[in-house]
């Protein structure tokens, strides 16, 4: 009766000793995007690279304010659509599975960009359609997803501007999509 009862204790403390050192070991970084459930966006990192309405100053590019506007547009819905999505937001960097960083190209002089249309339009004449979506403003959001060790574990293949959708909602649609993208990589994968 003995043996049993000793046997029942021993097995019971090596079960609690382990249970109690796997809690306490340090987490691996994620190595890859599909092991992603928790991502932080560091929304300083995303930075606008150009915009009509902005100026060099000795080598630093600084946006107008209408474009910074647009950005926080963007990273409001960008963050919205990934919990859409199912992932979650953490609420730091230390906690968070992956960092979403990047930058922002803004090609929206639409000043020269109507000009150019209303001269094609003239050009063309009446009879022809000329197609909008070449005198919108233009986005391309470069981003890119690091691990807490601080390697890139996925990187979007947007370098190339896509056609916007207007003045007004750009920024929503661009983070809507950037969202998407992300969330299609993370559930491809898996």
């Amino acid at each position: 009766m003995r043996k049993p009862v000793t046997f029942l204790m021993l097995l019971l403390f090596a079960l609690l000793v382990q249970t109690t050192v796997r809690s306490q070991a340090p987490t691996q970084p994620v190595m890859r995007v599909v092991n992603v459930r928790s991502i932080y966006v560091d929304r300083a990192s995303f930075r606008i690279t150009w915009t009509s309405c902005g100026t060099k100053v000795g080598g630093i590019f600084l946006p107008c304010g209408q474009a910074n506007v647009k950005r926080e547009v963007f990273l409001d819905a960008l963050e919205r659509w990934l919990e859409k999505y199912g992932i979650k937001m953490a609420a730091d960097e230390d906690s968070a599975d992956a960092v979403l960083r990047g930058s922002i190209h803004m090609d929206d002089d639409m000043a020269t960009k109507n000009r150019d249309y209303q001269r094609e339009k003239k050009r063309r004449g009446k009879s022809e359609h000329v197609p909008m979506e070449n005198y919108e403003e233009d986005w391309a959001v470069t981003a890119w997803l690091e691990n807490r060790a601080g390697d890139e574990i996925w990187r979007n293949g947007s370098y190339y501007p896509k056609p916007g959708y207007g003045w007004s909602s750009i920024g929503k649609i661009e983070g809507k999509e950037l969202a998407k993208e992300i969330q299609y990589n993370i559930k491809k994968k898996s």
